[in-house]
């Protein structure tokens, strides 16, 4: 596959055949836009950001998805021609995304690559941890100071022993009601698709029928059973949309943090809901945390797993960490 890249002005389409300079270029970046995120955000403002950063002297060039599943393949071959550093214009999606191309080739090492997050998406929790401004100025600013640091990569199998699949992720991964609701969200069509109020219409939604299951959570071959509402285990501490769910997760400890919600009646699941902004929520008898290098989940009935916001299938699922396995950009 080629990259289709739009060209800067002054500039040579230098992408499009032959090695790139940005190899050993420490300043340039390669610019991925995802048009749909943020409801439509990313497609609205590129044009801004890329004459930011050409201001700033550190476009490369730039390419912009036309579907789901393109952006994978973008950076696989923004990889292949010599773009080690890597800016994404969107959210939660499009580093997940992106992230599972670094890691589909294998011609450059995951620690040669280098990500920065210029969010314009709907949740936007990725950068809640590693402390990425809001501002599109800000995060061009920071692109151009280069300040990096070391950042795991979680691993999720999932599926039937016989046909398990691997996605990579950057952020959290969800089972049980955090699975159904971004399933759930998934299916909103029209205006309000993409909207941040319709993921808490639909977390309100799924409160009053979602029922609890059944699981067993292995942690580094220690096995326990409980009834569970949702589980979320990853690398960083917010999801869908500014929840704390893995308050205590550090994203370059080598370690997957978990957090089991039990069983709770609809009234006190609305109730509590407001502590999951702030993490205290996991002081509650019916809350357990865990934290380790190998999860194993399986669920009766089989839950819905979610990754950074995408819905990948059904539990089982082996959840592993790669430690300190890609460079990011911090303010």
């Amino acid at each position: 596959m080629s990259i289709q890249t739009l060209d800067p002005p002054g500039r040579s389409r230098e992408t499009v055949s032959g090695k790139s300079p940005l190899r050993g270029a420490e300043k340039d970046w390669f610019l991925i836009v995802n048009p749909a995120s943020g409801n439509g955000k990313g497609g609205r403002l590129q044009t801004e950001v890329q004459q930011a950063m050409r201001s700033a002297g550190i476009l490369a060039g730039a390419a912009v998805s036309d579907g789901p599943g393109h952006l994978s393949g973008i950076a696989a071959e923004a990889l292949r021609q010599g773009h080690f550093r890597l800016a994404l214009l969107g959210g939660d999606g499009t580093a997940n995304e992106v992230i599972n191309g670094v890691f589909a080739q294998d011609e450059v090492a995951s620690t040669e690559v280098t990500l920065g997050m210029l969010s314009v998406g709907t949740g936007n929790d990725w950068m809640r941890t590693i402390g990425m401004p809001r501002s599109l100025q800000e995060g061009i600013a920071a692109l151009a100071r280069g300040n990096t640091r070391l950042h795991d990569v979680g691993q999720i199998w999932y599926g039937e022993p016989t046909q398990q699949k691997l996605r990579y992720f950057i952020n959290i991964a969800g089972a049980g009601f955090d699975g159904e609701v971004t399933r759930r969200v998934q299916g909103w069509k029209g205006w309000l698709a993409g909207r941040k109020i319709t993921y808490w219409l639909t977390i309100l939604r799924t409160l009053f029928d979602y029922r609890h299951t059944q699981i067993t959570i292995t942690v580094d071959g220690v096995e326990e059973s409980m009834t569970a509402l949702t589980i979320a285990a990853g690398i960083c501490r917010y999801n869908g949309g500014g929840m704390m769910q893995l308050p205590g997760a550090e994203f370059d400890d080598g370690l997957i943090d978990v957090t089991v919600i039990g069983k709770m009646s609809t009234a006190e699941m609305v109730y509590r809901l407001p502590m999951v902004l702030d993490g205290s929520f996991i002081r509650l008898p019916t809350v357990k945390t865990f934290r380790g290098s190998e999860i194993l989940l399986s669920a009766s009935p089989p839950v819905y797993l979610e990754a950074d916001g995408e819905v990948l299938g059904k539990s089982p699922a082996r959840i592993t960490c790669l430690p300190r396995a890609i460079r990011v950009i911090v303010p």
